[in-house]
């Protein structure tokens, strides 16, 4: 292989950041999805570590705002999936809990 001239590669390395700056604004920065991920998994370690506080409080690692919260879900699942009634059914399965 041939040397290369000094007046060959001066032109070449003026190149060089740019290339760098095409190489570094494809490369993907941390996204907004990969933060709200990096969230809820913080969030379901302070859910796991609440179950098994509960659970060592005798609670069997459900509280009874996760009782209601679970029938709460099965009563709109019951009905369909409809938007806006969170409300409603969390105050049926409330009331479906205290019967019980």
């Amino acid at each position: 292989m041939p040397k290369k001239k000094l007046s060959e590669i001066v032109p070449i390395a003026a190149q060089a950041p740019a290339a760098l700056a095409r190489v570094l604004a494809a490369v993907p920065k941390k996204t907004a999805a990969r933060k709200k991920t990096a969230e809820a998994d913080g969030a379901a370690t302070a859910l796991s570590q609440l179950a098994a506080a509960a659970a060592a409080n005798g609670h069997g690692g459900e509280t009874p705002r996760d009782e209601v919260a679970r029938r709460a879900y099965y009563l709109w699942l019951e009905r369909g999936c409809p938007a806006g009634t969170a409300e409603q059914d969390w105050l049926a399965a409330e009331r479906e809990l205290q019967k019980a």
